[in-house]
Order: structure tokens, then C-alpha cells, then sequence
């Protein structure tokens, strides 16, 4: 992700990211000035060859020859033998078993000295306060010397052939470890920058939420309104009505006098006619001269065979004479027109 997009993304979600990293800097804060510091003192020790008499010694003094001089690391070709021997006593699980037993603490190291060669070692004692590191120092150079002397009397050693520790550096100044206090306060960071993405993802989450859930309510209200967003639909329902009802009225024609209707067999079929509203508007002796009767509902609802070649039957035997007479005329209907008498 470009690191643009993710400035841009805090910045957006910066309501749910601030408070997260206000609380981040807000412990780190307190972490550096309040929390348990660490404190450390350095004491050295020299381990000092044994005296081991000398051939003239020996011959003025013979008592020198009848001591024990079976001293197993005077005879190594290695001097740093006695040092290293030392430093893995020292930092055995029974070194800080007895420490413990003393009632001091167990934080401490031990190492060769400067250079790492010769007859030096450093015991660095830690503690949560500068007394007890140097408590912690202290106990491990006591036993330091006690592990010396031990190991060199493995074979019964006299005390003129043992190597002697030397306290060059006591353990008296102990200083603050800065680094253990900033390591905890990077480790809080680092917290808190896990913190703040989360913040932002969680405003993320919910923006997208919110998002949907008004994308959902536009949707219901535009399916509930229907048509309502339209502007010309209400014109356009009441021309519609408009027309249905004109259509639903009779037209009129000259005289008042309505025209004819098609029933609804010729609407269905296209051929099947019956008498149209002006036979049933004439008067009674009108409609029997032309041999009509007032249309029937029932054959009206009916359709009737289309039968476009044959001319419908008429009752009146004067008909065929007088459509002769009046040639031009035309039959809309499919019924015989009268005309009025007197």
C-alpha cells in the first residue's frame, strides 16, 4: 500500500486514531519517567599467581619440599585455564541457588576482563536500586573467592601453590541502564502503533457500515414512493384517465341524437353486429315499421359468426327498395335505416 494512502486513511478515521494515539504517547510517557528502572555495578578481580618456591628455597628450607604442590592448573599449558574454570562455577544453577539463599538477587554476570585474556575477571551485579546491585556484585565475589580456592584443592593443594583473587575494582558506584528503560518504552510504541491501526480499521468498519445501512433506507423509501420521484407521471395518470373516460362516453351526433356503439361481439370477432342505440332510441311505432326490437344484453354479450358476403336479414320488405332509392348512403351499423314519418 503507498504510505500516501495510509496518511490519507488515518486522516480520515483521525476521531477514532487520535484518542488510541494519545493513550499510546500517554504510557510511553509514563513508562519512561515511572516505571522500574535498572541500575548496574561492575566489580574486577585478579586472579594473582602462587608463590611456588624455588629450587634454592627448597634447599635451605627443606619443610618447602614436603608440601603439597599438586596444583592441577599450575601444570596446564594454558593460563587462562583458571579463569575459565572460574567463570563456569560462577555461573552455575548452584552459585544462584545460593545467592538466593542469602537473600540477594540472581541478576548478575561474569566474564573475562579486558581483552578477554590473562588472570581477569568482571562480575557485573543488576538491581532495581543502585543498593541492591551493589548487594548483588558483593555475593558474587564472595563466592567467587570461595569457588577458587575450591577448585584448586581438588587434589589437596597446599595454600603456597594456589593462584589468590585480588579485588582491583570494588563495587561501589552503581549506575542507571537507560537502554532497559528505552527498550520499554519502544515496546510500548510499538503497542500503541498496533493501537492506532486498529482504531482506524474499526472507524473504517463502521463508516462502511453506516454507509450501507443509508443506502438500504434510500432504497425502501424510493420502493415505498413509487413513481413519486417522477415529475410528469401525475400528468400523464390524468391524461390517461382522461382519455379512458372519454372513450367509456358515446359521442353524439347532429340532432342530439347519440351514435351508433359497437357491441362487444363485433369488438371481439370483428363481424357480429346487433341493433345500435339509435333503434332503441326511436319511437315505439318507428321501431316496429323498420321491424326493429331494443337490443338484447344477453346476444349482445354473445358474438356471432362473421358472415361478411350475405347482408343481414331485415323484416321489412321495403327495405331493399328504399336503400335503391337512396343510393349513396352508407350502413354503419349493418342495420336498416328509417326514416321518420309526417
Amino acid at each position: 500500500m503507498d504510505p500516501t494512502d495510509v496518511l490519507r486513511t488515518l486522516w480520515q478515521q483521525r476521531w477514532y486514531v487520535l484518542p488510541a494515539l494519545l493513550l499510546a504517547l500517554a504510557a510511553a510517557a509514563y513508562v519512561y519517567g515511572f516505571a522500574p528502572r535498572s541500575y548496574e555495578v561492575t566489580s574486577t578481580y585478579a586472579l594473582v599467581n602462587p608463590a611456588v618456591p624455588t629450587a634454592e628455597e627448597l634447599e635451605r628450607d627443606p619443610a618447602l619440599a614436603a608440601l603439597n604442590a599438586d596444583n592441577p592448573y599450575l601444570r596446564s599449558a594454558d593460563t587462562n585455564l583458571i579463569t575459565d574454570a572460574l567463570i563456569a562455577r560462577l555461573g552455575a544453577a548452584s552459585t544462584v541457588k545460593q545467592l538466593r539463599a542469602d537473600g540477594v538477587g540472581t541478576d548478575y554476570g561474569v566474564g573475562p576482563g579486558v581483552g578477554g585474556n590473562g588472570f581477569v575477571v568482571d562480575i557485573t551485579g543488576v538491581g532495581p536500586t543502585p543498593g541492591a546491585a551493589i548487594a548483588t556484585t558483593a555475593a558474587v565475589g564472595t563466592v567467587l573467592q570461595a569457588e577458587l580456592d575450591d577448585l584448586q584443592r581438588v587434589n589437596g593443594a597446599d595454600d603456597r601453590y594456589l593462584f589468590t583473587p585480588l579485588l582491583l575494582a570494588p563495587p561501589d558506584d552503581a549506575t542507571e541502564q537507560f537502554s532497559s528503560r528505552l527498550r520499554a518504552v519502544i515496546v510500548v510504541l510499538l503497542g500503541g502503533a498496533v493501537l492506532v491501526f486498529a482504531a482506524a480499521s474499526l472507524g473504517r468498519w463502521r463508516t462502511g457500515v453506516r454507509a450501507r445501512r443509508t443506502e438500504a433506507r434510500a432504497a425502501a423509501a424510493d420502493a415505498g414512493a413509487g413513481h413519486a420521484g417522477d415529475p410528469g407521471a401525475a400528468a400523464r395518470a390524468g391524461a390517461v384517465g382522461a382519455a379512458g373516460a372519454a372513450a367509456a362516453r358515446p359521442a353524439r351526433t347532429r340532432g342530439a341524437k347519440r351514435a351508433p356503439v359497437a357491441s362487444a361481439g363485433s369488438r371481439a370477432g370483428g363481424a357480429g353486429r346487433t341493433a345500435g342505440p339509435r333503434a332503441a332510441n326511436e319511437p315505439p311505432g318507428v321501431a316496429a315499421e323498420q321491424g326493429t326490437a331494443a337490443p338484447d344484453p344477453a346476444a349482445a354479450r354473445r358474438p356471432e359468426p362473421a358472415r361478411e358476403s350475405e347482408p343481414e336479414p331485415t323484416t321489412d320488405p321495403a327495405e331493399p327498395a328504399r336503400a335503391a332509392r337512396t343510393p349513396g348512403t352508407t350502413r354503419r351499423t349493418g342495420l336498416p335505416t328509417a326514416k321518420r314519418r309526417g
